[in-house]
């Protein structure tokens, strides 16, 4: 059975996922606390975003080579990373700065040896699944197996979302508006989205939240 994954996204009223006020973005946070997920998905790119912000408390050389505990039974998110081009290499800094209960990566057939190696030596668990790319039905069958992961929450900037849309895998659709319009210069969440047919959602709850802000959850219908 394959866990619920919910895409948890601060999108603004042209469809754009940066360019907001910090106030906007601490309320994100805080609503994704209520999501109860035990499993956070973040892309790869996403991450590696996180770490070169100005604002970045987590650094490249920061404990790098210091290798994972094992994952705890106890409660606390799982980090989870589809890596398939070994470009993660930070991992005990991500999994202690949220003080979260392990960490896993999701990698392919075609990942560089020296990469799973490198995980190997760091004590990073592996889930491999797929060719040339991530194959996330088997990924997240193996997630629930091997780690009971139930609800997996994703916020990425719009690939990796885009990715389990077109794969049928997502169950909830979390968005929290804001009033902007970003306009050009913003990436768009569903920017890449190639689906053959339209997809359908219901609406399960619609919140204002401050004084701007609509928080709009939806249920994905395939």
């Amino acid at each position: 059975m394959h866990p619920k994954i919910i895409v948890h996204s601060l999108i603004s009223l042209d469809g754009k996922i940066e360019g907001f006020q910090p106030e906007a973005i601490g309320s994100y946070y805080e609503l994704s606390a209520q999501l109860n997920c035990d499993t956070w998905l973040i892309g790869a790119d996403t991450l590696l975003e996180a770490e070169h912000a100005p604002n970045a408390q987590v650094h490249q050389k920061d404990r790098e080579d210091e290798p994972l505990e094992e994952i705890a039974d106890e409660e606390g998110i799982l980090i989870v990373v589809p890596d398939s081009r070994g470009r993660i290499r930070n991992w005990y800094t991500h999994v202690a700065g949220i003080e979260a209960r392990g960490g896993v990566a999701l990698v392919s057939a075609a990942t560089p040896k020296a990469h799973l190696d490198y995980l190997r030596e760091r004590n990073v668990p592996i889930v491999e699944a797929g060719a040339d790319h991530v194959d996330f039905k088997s990924a997240l069958s193996e997630l629930s197996a091997r780690y009971g992961c139930k609800r997996i929450r994703t916020d990425s900037g719009g690939m990796l979302s885009n990715v389990l849309l077109e794969d049928k895998l997502v169950a909830e659709l979390s968005l929290l508006i804001t009033p902007d319009l970003i306009g050009k210069k913003g990436r768009g969440l569903f920017r890449t989205l190639g689906l053959d047919d339209a997809l359908h959602l219901g609406l399960l709850d619609c919140l204002r939240v401050g004084t701007d802000l609509v928080w709009l959850r939806y249920r994905v219908h395939y």
